[in-house]
Order: C-alpha cells, then sequence, then structure tokens
C-alpha cells in the first residue's frame, strides 16, 4: 500500500477497501480514481493526480551546525554503547 495522506490519496491491492481480484486501486477520498492491473501503472496515475493537484511536500527544517553535531554526538555515543553491551564480555551474578 502506497499512501499520501495530504490529499487523501492510496494505492491499494488486497485491502478491505478493495475488491480481492489482484489489481491495484487507486483511491481518493475512499473513491476510485483508477484499477490497474500493473503497480507501475497505478503509480503513473498516482503522479498524474499529484501533479494536477500542485501538492509539493514540505521543506524540511533546516538544522544550525550545533544541532548537527549534537545529533552526530549522540548516534556516535548510542553506538558505542550499543557495541560495548552487545560485544562485551558477559557479565554473571
Amino acid at each position: 500500500m502506497q499512501r499520501l495522506p495530504a490529499l487523501a490519496l492510496s494505492i491499494e491491492r488486497g485491502t478491505p477497501d478493495v475488491p480481492s481480484d489482484g489489481c491495484f486501486y487507486l483511491l481518493r477520498n475512499g473513491d476510485v480514481l483508477t484499477r490497474s492491473k500493473s503497480l507501475r501503472t497505478a503509480q503513473k496515475a498516482w503522479r498524474e493526480v499529484i501533479d494536477a493537484s500542485g501538492w509539493t511536500p514540505p521543506t524540511p527544517q533546516q538544522r544550525t551546525s550545533e544541532e548537527m553535531l549534537a545529533a552526530e554526538r549522540a548516534a556516535r555515543d548510542r553506538d558505542a554503547r550499543n557495541e560495548y553491551w552487545h560485544s562485551g564480555r558477559r557479565h554473571s551474578w
């Protein structure tokens, strides 16, 4: 299943919302826009609907260099901690 909640758009196959005939259905607000036998055709129709709507994904929020360094540091600390506990000696009580 492929979904775009911002447009209430989805490609579904084998879900309770569509018939179980093996086809791919392009739905918008629960209404069937297209039915196709191939995923590629359904995705082409998906792209056409998105292009016609004028929708664009929101731009990601820019982080400062300090925020990026803090995130990198936290990731390295987490990796080091996981490495220690997963490859270190087994502790027995």
